[in-house]
């Protein structure tokens, strides 16, 4: 029926409806990268440098600072090309007109019915609400940098980003679901008895609905990871790799970017990352450079999936629909990559070089082995100059 309906448009409306689909799930790889919670890549990260590091050096508020612009301006990249796609260079560029005001007022009023269709808000909807407002000022002030925040009251690496998750989630079973008859929820003149009232989570819908799949996915590349270490197979790697150190520091970070961007057009992001990201550690301090700047740009750009429907689970919704072409995504989402691993390289060699101090070589990055031993941990001398200049 769907497939009808798109067949009997004309062809500009066409063009708009397939646009509005990619424009959603775009936006939705994109705005994954703002936020440590927003994509697995982000999580896997901060796990393997928190293990890596035995502190939080990656934490939901210096993780904000990082990406949030990187989110901004390849948003403001994607709708910009978008628009060229839809509307025309020229016609972008002018700002001109390309519907009637009568379309517009039909546009206009069809948002608001759809609008007034919801109702207004529940009290389960603002329960969650406010979990969710509570939850965010927790990531915030747990770790503040410069500032102490409440992680400090307890004993070192005590608490964590996850633990703040867990206790607002364990909140929310036992928040009622509908507001309750009973002492300040109590609606002036009710005088019914008290009731008993479902929670807004249960074990059983928690059970059913929690992506299972996702954990396992992510306990087994961890363990895959630890085996690679173990074995010295992502040593091997790492040492087949090092033609980088020829490169300006830069460069390898474009380098870096570039092919994790087509990788994960064809692979899951979180296995991308949880492969790549202990061998670009190894790389790293193969050539005396912070591993930060190998793995962010990594991490990120394992989220620029834009020209094919597998490459992530928003195209593949979308695709689905049955209004796209595989050469559709290609077109939009091969320019949309360039955008993204522009404002990433931008991103690592600025704000980002600030932020997470990739100027330095930090000592958890130093082989256990050689710990104490520095006098033995040899430097390639073009590597380690590349590295100062830019650290500069």
């Amino acid at each position: 029926e769907d497939e009808g309906i798109f067949k009997n448009l004309d062809p500009r409306s066409q063009v708009l409806l397939k646009m509005f689909g990619l424009c959603v799930c775009y936006s939705a790889n994109i705005g994954g990268m703002a936020t440590l919670i927003g994509t697995m890549p982000n999580i896997v990260l901060s796990s393997m440098v928190a293990e890596m590091s035995k502190t939080s050096l990656v934490t939901f508020t210096n993780w904000l600072a990082f990406s949030l612009p990187v989110t901004v301006l390849t948003l403001a990249g994607a709708y910009l090309w978008m628009c060229i796609l839809v509307f025309g260079f020229r016609n972008t560029l002018t700002c001109r007109p390309v519907i009637s005001d009568q379309e517009l007022k039909l546009i206009t009023e069809t948002v608001k019915e759809e609008y007034r269709r919801l109702g207004s808000i529940r009290f389960n909807e603002v329960i969650v609400l406010v979990h969710f407002l509570i939850l965010v000022v927790l990531w915030l002030t747990r770790d503040l940098g410069t500032v102490p925040g409440w992680s400090s009251l307890f004993q070192n690496r005590f608490v964590s980003d996850g633990s703040a998750a867990i206790a607002v989630a364990t909140s929310l079973f036992i928040f009622p679901e509908h507001r309750p008859n009973v002492l300040f929820f109590r609606r002036k003149g009710d005088d019914s008895p008290s009731s008993s009232t479902p929670s807004i989570l249960n074990w059983k819908q928690t059970c059913r609905k929690l992506p299972w799949g996702v954990l396992f996915l992510t306990g087994g590349g961890i363990a895959l990871t630890e085996a690679a270490k173990i074995s010295g197979l992502s040593k091997i790697i790492a040492s087949n790799l090092t033609f980088i150190q020829h490169l300006p520091m830069w460069t390898a970070g474009l380098v870096v970017t570039v092919v994790t961007s087509l990788v994960t057009e064809v692979t899951s992001n979180t296995v991308v990352v949880l492969l790549l990201l202990p061998i670009l550690k190894d790389i790293a301090v193969t050539l005396a450079m912070n591993p930060m700047y190998l793995m962010l740009p990594a991490t990120l750009a394992s989220s620029l999936a834009f020209m094919l429907p597998v490459a992530t689970p928003p195209n593949a919704l979308v695709f689905s629909y049955g209004d796209l072409k595989s050469m559709d995504m290609i077109k939009s989402g091969a320019v949309l990559n360039v955008i993204g691993v522009v404002v990433i390289v931008l991103a690592m060699n600025t704000w980002g070089f600030a932020i997470y101090d990739l100027g330095n070589f930090p000592a958890w990055a130093v082989p256990a082995a050689i710990t104490g031993e520095t006098t033995n941990f040899s430097v390639n001398s073009t590597t380690s100059s590349n590295f100062t200049t830019v650290a500069k």
